[in-house]
């Protein structure tokens, strides 16, 4: 100490060190926000300059390391903050993500471990230990990690979606429904979560539920591809079996989304279940189906513009043999029905192109990425 310094001037010095500690500490948690990540390190080594007693500055330092591409000195760094404040768990947890980051998955699932004894009512370190478990392939700690993040947040979609995700990949596809289903509910328009319910629904056969998610998610997610290939597959399995109606839906919705070799199959679906219609006598229901059910922008060929005019004229037809009965108070109650069944199929018109619509559709397997693990 200089002779003639006062205490009251010591501590009037350390006080403006803290204060410009603080300023390069603000100023850093800036430039990280950006990612200005050189910027950072050099505020941070200034405020450890300045206040070297404040650990939080010395487990910031690390983290930005590790967002800098410098793994040994963040572990250095992160290791020297836990040594000086052994009892925070955030310090613990991040040095388990760093070792994750590593590969180093005994050592991360070591200090995970840690986080969860030092503060055990953090589900998202539960959570996070549950994924870690599942990449290592050990299903029932996986298990006992989702659940108990749960119990401590039973409305955290992503908790119920993870545990969904791990029964998914088990092929445990009842209780992974069941968890899918409830993280939809808290987050309904969440288009990974209805992904994955619509997988589970496609896996149990489940088709009807299958195409109503895949078209929710392909209109909340344009860009999903293996959606489209997923409703391509239904539309195909629907129209070749002569479901024409079912049909309708996937191929309405790849329409919409661009898809015009969907267009075209759609005319034909269109075609088919108005010809179905008519040789089964249910003449309004044709007029409904090309009138009224066909969205506008679906413009009609000539064939069904013919099939549109035949089902008006019979329709006319009958309304008018009808009113003649009505008028002769001899109308038989059973004539409203349709006079005669056909339960003959139709013949199926698929567009020009059916062999290139074939050999678009491929065999879809199930996407399973959605439980890869991913630390933020």
């Amino acid at each position: 100490m200089s002779k003639g310094l006062t205490t009251s001037k010591i501590q009037e010095e350390d006080l403006d060190k803290e204060l410009a500690a603080e300023f390069y500490h603000k100023q850093a948690r800036e430039d990280l926000r950006s990612k200005r990540f050189q910027k950072a390190m050099k505020c941070y080594e200034q405020a450890m300059k300045l206040d070297p007693s404040k650990v939080s500055y010395i487990h910031d330092y690390g983290i930005i390391c590790f967002k800098s591409k410098k793994p040994e000195k963040a572990e250095e760094y992160l290791r020297k903050a836990i040594s000086l404040d052994p009892s925070n768990d955030l310090y613990v947890y991040n040095l388990g993500i760093l070792h994750y980051n590593l590969k180093n998955f005994t050592k991360a699932t070591a200090c995970l471990r840690e986080s969860i004894k030092l503060n055990p009512t953090n589900a998202s370190y539960l959570k996070d230990l549950g994924k870690l478990y599942d990449l290592c392939n050990n299903f029932r700690q996986a298990e006992d990690c989702y659940k108990k993040s749960i119990e401590l947040n039973p409305t955290n979609s992503s908790y119920l979606n993870n545990l969904g995700c791990l029964y998914y990949k088990h092929k445990l596809f009842e209780k992974a429904e069941t968890h899918f289903l409830k993280a939809v509910e808290y987050a309904p328009t969440n288009p990974k979560y209805l992904y994955d319910l619509a997988l589970v629904s496609y896996s149990l056969g489940e088709f009807t539920d299958a195409t109503k998610h895949f078209i929710k998610v392909l209109e909340l997610d344009p860009q999903n591809i293996p959606c489209e290939r997923y409703l391509m597959e239904l539309a195909d399995k629907y129209f070749w079996s002569g479901q024409f109606r079912e049909a309708i839906k996937p191929l309405e919705a790849l329409a919409k989304n661009g898809l015009s070799k969907a267009t075209k199959y759609l005319k034909s679906a269109y075609g088919n279940l108005a010809m179905s219609l008519l040789d089964q006598e249910k003449f309004e229901q044709v007029v409904n189906l090309l009138e009224t059910e066909k969205p506008s922008w679906l413009k009609l060929d000539s064939d069904q513009d013919a099939l549109l005019l035949e089902a008006q004229q019979k329709l006319s037809k009958l309304q008018k043999t009808l009113i003649a009965k009505e008028e002769d108070d001899d109308v038989d109650s059973d004539f409203y029905s349709a006079s005669s069944y056909m339960s003959k199929l139709s013949i199926v018109i698929p567009p020009d192109d059916a062999d290139a619509w074939v050999d678009s559709v491929t065999e879809c397997t199930p996407i399973t990425g959605s439980v890869s693990i991913k630390f933020q």
